[in-house]
């Protein structure tokens, strides 16, 4: 039938063919099936921690900065695992021993657990006075629990559950939140994004950042992996995640 036709012809007919298609197809697809683009996000630049192990096995992580004042958290175990029990301090440069010395007479001792110093300080005066806190709190060596997997394979998907019921974003139930649409996805991934990279760029966010990795025992580039997926995540990942909780169970999802 088409063989009256040249060759030009057909190739123009064949394109409009495959426009009609396409626009019949766009014509039906669910806005709600749209793709998001992915977000355009300012870089985490890197603020690198350091780790220190003292003879009793506990580990000490810190972070040298510019600061007139020192910041130490002991993170121990409490009743559960999901409920840690910190102890937070933010001394004045010049006399921080001596004040650090006398806030721990009244912690409570003999539990597991990590250290965290940030500050103006040298390595040798970081580890001389971890080294004494330790001993003064009998801090046991933490216990290694096994990362959430899901957490780890769906962070942003994760991050949609724990920010819905308040919690940090190393920790996440497979309670049944309702699941997003794309316009709420799209906004919540965008807060979440702005919310992250302030954490990240402030001081005290540094130290709490550092805290839940090492208590979770995440990977160190956890924190920038949830950063980033969150930026090229769709509204699927909250279900992904709740899938991938409904098949295993691991320790942090008691």
């Amino acid at each position: 039938m088409l063989q009256g036709f040249s060759k030009t012809t057909l190739n123009v007919i064949v394109l409009g063919c495959l426009a009609l298609i396409a626009w019949i197809n766009l014509a039906h697809q669910n806005p709600e099936d749209t793709p998001l683009d992915a977000l355009n996000q300012a870089p985490l630049s890197e603020r690198p921690w350091h780790a220190w192990q003292s003879l009793e096995g506990t580990w000490l992580y810190w972070q040298n900065i510019r600061s007139e004042n020192v910041v130490v958290k002991v993170r121990m175990e409490g009743e559960s695992f999901s409920a840690p029990v910190d102890i937070d301090s933010e001394l004045p440069l010049d006399q921080w021993a001596q004040l650090l010395i006398e806030q721990l007479k009244d912690a409570p001792t003999n539990r597991a657990g990590i250290l965290f110093i940030q500050g103006p300080l040298d390595e040798r005066s970081l580890q001389t006075a971890a080294a004494y806190a330790i001993r003064t709190l009998a801090l046991r060596p933490l216990t290694q629990h096994q990362p959430n997997a899901c957490l780890e394979l769906y962070p942003a998907g994760a991050r949609w559950f724990s920010a819905a019921q308040q919690q940090s974003w190393t920790f996440a139930s497979a309670a049944t939140n309702a699941l997003p649409d794309r316009s709420q996805w799209q906004a919540f991934r965008i807060q979440q994004s702005s919310e992250l990279r302030d954490l990240w760029f402030s001081d005290a966010g540094q130290v709490d950042i550092q805290a839940d990795l090492a208590y979770h025992s995440l990977p160190n580039n956890f924190f920038s992996l949830l950063y980033r997926d969150l930026g090229e995540s769709q509204k699927t990942a909250a279900s992904d995640y709740q899938d991938c909780m409904a098949k295993i169970v691991t320790p942090e999802s008691l």
